[in-house]
């Protein structure tokens, strides 16, 4: 499950920021964000980068800033696992189209291998 959810969130920023058709359906490029760099969510964050009012809304009891800042650490840590294909996915370039759309046509459960994904 983990690898899973790793390569759909490489793809998830990849698609962001290229955009992709397939048959009828266009989504444009969303912004221009930065590659995928797990390492900027897996780091100590207690030093105010949480809004705690914000936590608050999502969690009861609110854990502290060094409680969550663990708690990513320790249950995403996979995210930065990335295997070859997803280290060069996670450039976004667009220059890997063809690999993205071998990437998404290859995910569990086929719903993108014949859609004319480009």
């Amino acid at each position: 499950m983990d690898t899973l959810v790793r390569r759909l969130a490489i793809l998830k920023i990849w698609v962001d920021a290229n955009g992709l058709h397939a048959a009828e359906t266009f989504w444009k490029p969303g912004h221009e964000g930065p590659p995928f760099n797990p390492e900027k969510w897996l780091r100590d964050r207690s030093t105010g980068e949480f809004d705690e009012q914000d936590i608050g809304a999502l969690a009861v009891p609110v854990p502290t800033a060094t409680e969550l800042s663990e708690a990513l650490c320790t249950h995403f840590r996979f995210l930065a696992d990335l295997d070859d294909d997803e280290r060069l996915l996670a450039r976004v370039r667009e220059q890997d189209r063809p690999h993205a759309l071998r990437a998404l046509a290859a995910l569990p459960g086929g719903r993108l291998t014949d859609v004319g994904l480009y």
